[in-house]
This record gives structure tokens, sequence and C-alpha cells, in this order.
């Protein structure tokens, strides 16, 4: 069992970027055997580390290489598509031992990834985590990623930018106090001088709005409220940056 799960894990991964794998149709079973069927089954102890650990092997290898091979992108980009699944229906058995741990290293290191593609991936994956409860939101993480938001690297800025739209994006039914606080300081990101962060700032702002308008203006403080949806609306406007 364990070695026709690492071949499989191995064939998918690499099959854009070595060649291992040269039949279609070989990669295209692999692919449905990792998001079809074993990303969504029930795993034991046992089973989860295996998956974890190749995975885990496949990101490091692959982390090695970003600088140097312009196709390992891919390869992270599937990591985050398998545990965008695997983690959302193995929920319990993930969120034992030193497994939350492993998933959110390689989630943070996707998220700050040079290529854009991987960022992207990682934050709707990061978004799953949090709204399925495996990633706790506490106020010294928002504080964290709103201190990356100066990095001097391009990708972390960005990278952090895309965790903190994950945080908005993950509460589609309500509005927790700390996602509420965050709006404001959020909306400070739509003036930055990166089109990137601008345009993950408004994209994420829409939304939300899209989302909670309703439930916003239900709800009793008015005066603050009034302020923010003015903020909001101040950075999505299509005259903004005019």
């Amino acid at each position: 069992m364990k070695k026709y799960l690492s071949d499989n894990c191995k064939l998918f991964f690499f099959s854009d970027e070595t060649e291992v794998v040269r039949d279609a149709d070989v990669t295209v079973g692999a692919s449905d055997i990792l998001f079809q069927s074993w990303s969504g089954i029930y795993l034991c102890d046992e089973l989860a580390d295996e998956m974890l650990n190749i995975v885990e092997q496949v990101h490091r290898t692959t982390l090695n290489q970003t600088m140097n091979e312009s196709v390992s992108w891919k390869a992270w980009v599937s990591i985050m598509k398998f545990l965008h699944v695997f983690i959302f229906s193995n929920i319990h058995v993930c969120g034992k031992q030193k497994r939350p741990e492993i998933v959110r290293r390689m989630v943070f290191n996707a998220i700050c990834h040079t290529q854009l593609e991987v960022r992207r991936e990682a934050a709707d994956c990061l978004t799953a985590l949090i709204h399925c409860g495996f990633h706790s939101i506490t106020s010294c993480y928002i504080k964290e990623l709103f201190e990356l938001t100066n990095h001097e690297i391009l990708c972390k800025r960005h990278g952090a930018v895309l965790a903190l739209s994950a945080v908005i994006r993950a509460f589609p039914f309500t509005i927790p106090r700390l996602v509420f606080d965050m709006i404001p300081k959020y909306c400070q990101l739509g003036i930055s001088r990166d089109s990137l962060t601008r345009n993950t700032v408004t994209e994420t702002l829409r939304s939300f709005l899209r989302t909670h308008h309703d439930k916003m203006i239900e709800m009793d403080e008015k005066d603050v409220i009034e302020k923010l949806l003015l903020l909001i609306q101040n950075v999505i406007s299509p005259n903004y940056y005019v």
C-alpha cells in the first residue's frame, strides 16, 4: 500500500518537470488517484503520516529547485490542490500530533512563492483550512501578516496580502470580530504602489461587500459601519487610482 501510494504521488507531482513520466494516460491516472480517491477518503493515523511525509518530501525537493528551474512551481500548485481536499476530508486525523505544523509550513512557503500561480493556489488552500477550522486565527497571526506586507521582497509582501485576503474570505456567513477589526487596516493596503497588492485588495473587498453588505447594515454599530463602508467604497471605486 505504501509503495503504491508513494509511486503514484511521485508520478503526479513530478510529471511536469522530469522525464520519469512520458505517458499522458499514466499522468492522468495518477492525478485521478490523488484528487478523486486518496485526497477524499478517510485515512488512519499511519496512512495520514505516510501521505504527508511524501507530500512534504516533494515540497522540500521543489523548494531547493525553485530558484533554478522555472517549471518546478507546477509541483507546488499540485501540492496545494491536493492539501486543499486532503485536509478538508480528513480534518480530525490531520489535526493530531505534528501534522498541523507540517501543513501550515508548506502553505506558508507556497503563499510566499516567487510564482504568482503558486501564491494564489496557496491562498485558496489557506481559505479552506481556515473555513473548516483546521487553521486557527489569532490577533498575533494577523499582526504578523500585516508586518510582512512591508517586506522588501515583492512575493513575500503579496503573499502576506493574499493570506490576509484568505482570512477575510474564509467566513462567508459571519463576520468574526477579528475580521471586522482588521478591515480598516486592510483597506490601507489599497493605496500600495504594487499593482498586485492593489488588485488583490480591491477584489477581496468587493467580494466581502457583496457577501456581507446586508448583514453589516443590520448591525447595531451604525456609525462604525458607515465609516467602514465608506473606506471600502473608496478602495473599490473605479476612480480611486486615477
